[in-house]
């Protein structure tokens, strides 16, 4: 699993060693301190029967997978999201909480 290729720092760590270190994703072929860049936008990975497929671009690459591992502890929370745009967290954040038929005012 890729949570699985990220490291974990302990629970007491700093601020500065979480930064540095928490979500980094091992680099199981060149043996690098560091995460590699990916500079692809979709990744092939293998499918398990029972297991949803989820759209490539949308958490499935390590290098955003490892930043927002690292933004969750940064902030205490279970799990954090990147989206491409500032719409789109709107958007996200919105959904998430109306239901079909609510009625939402926004005024600028």
């Amino acid at each position: 699993s890729m949570a699985a290729n990220h490291r974990h720092v302990p629970v007491e760590s700093g601020t500065g060693t979480i930064c540095a270190h928490e979500g980094a994703v091992k680099d199981d072929i060149a043996g690098g301190t560091v995460s590699p860049i990916y500079m692809a936008s979709a990744t092939r990975f293998p499918l398990k029967e029972g297991v949803p497929i989820v759209y490539p671009r949308y958490a499935s690459l390590p290098g955003v997978n490892g930043v927002s591992t690292k933004l969750a502890r940064l902030d205490g929370a279970e799990k954090s999201m990147f989206v491409a745009s500032g719409m789109a967290a709107i958007s996200t954040a919105l959904l998430s909480v109306l239901e079909c038929g609510s009625e939402l005012v926004i005024s600028s």
